[in-house]
């Protein structure tokens, strides 16, 4: 759990050489229920860049909270979380 946690960290602190230091190559960040630009799944450092570097883009401030852990079958860890952020161009919080 205290990876997961370091992981919201860094994504919150823009740090994603630190997340890919942190998490499987495999890791899946899954952001398919969002209502924003950045909808989908990212699977793997390399979308995981992607990601970074599209809310970058749109975003001046980007923050993941963590709700909710869920521990699944196989040790897999699911988390809620809520997002906020500030576009970039519009100042919109």
């Amino acid at each position: 759990m205290e990876i997961v946690r370091s992981a919201y960290a860094a994504i919150n602190e823009r740090d994603f050489d630190a997340l890919a230091a942190l998490t499987d190559p495999d890791f899946v960040l899954d952001f398919s229920r969002s209502i924003g630009p950045q909808r989908g799944v990212y699977r793997g450092h390399a979308e995981i860049a992607r990601f970074q570097a599209s809310t970058d883009e749109a975003f001046e401030g980007f923050r993941l909270t963590p709700i909710e852990f869920v521990v699944g079958a196989g040790g897999r860890i699911v988390s809620r979380h809520r997002l906020t952020a500030k576009g970039r161009g519009s100042g919109v919080e």
